[in-house]
């Protein structure tokens, strides 16, 4: 966010969007895995559905606050950027309170393709990278 309220040209928030794309695709998973693996055991379902509503109820309200801050408050360009900075800090402070053990698993997790569908998922992903890899090699004309 600190990018995006500093920025003063079109690079800089052409950075500042790819730097907030890779904080926000590694955050939210963390945040959603973080909300489940904390739920009593009876509950995970319940968790689950939590962190898909307030993940898609923030996709649709933030625009619209966006929106109104940028309105209503002074420096138009940089003020949501700014308040979201503040949130943050607040954020952190309350996370830093909390026992330093919540939702340790105690097991490192490494990602596996179960054996009965490994077959599948190697077809689609190879379809899939020959398809992204044709897209690009036919943008870039060769």
């Amino acid at each position: 966010m600190a990018l995006f309220a500093a920025a003063t040209g079109l690079g800089w928030l052409f950075a500042a969007r790819a730097v907030q794309g890779v904080a926000v695709g590694m955050g939210s998973g963390i945040a959603a895995n973080a909300l489940v693996a904390t739920a009593p055991e009876n509950d995970r379902d319940r968790a689950s559905l939590l962190a898909s509503l307030v993940t898609t109820a923030g996709n649709g309200i933030g625009p619209v606050l966006t929106g109104l801050i940028a309105f209503y408050l002074h420096l138009p360009t940089r003020s949501y950027y700014l308040v979201e900075i503040a949130l943050c800090v607040a954020a952190v402070a309350v996370a830093s309170t909390l026992p330093s053990g919540l939702g340790a698993l105690g097991r490192p997790w490494r990602p596996r393709v179960p054996t009965e569908v490994r077959a599948q998922f190697r077809a689609v992903a190879t379809v899939m990278h020959r398809f992204v890899a044709f897209k690009y090699l036919r943008r870039w004309g060769r």
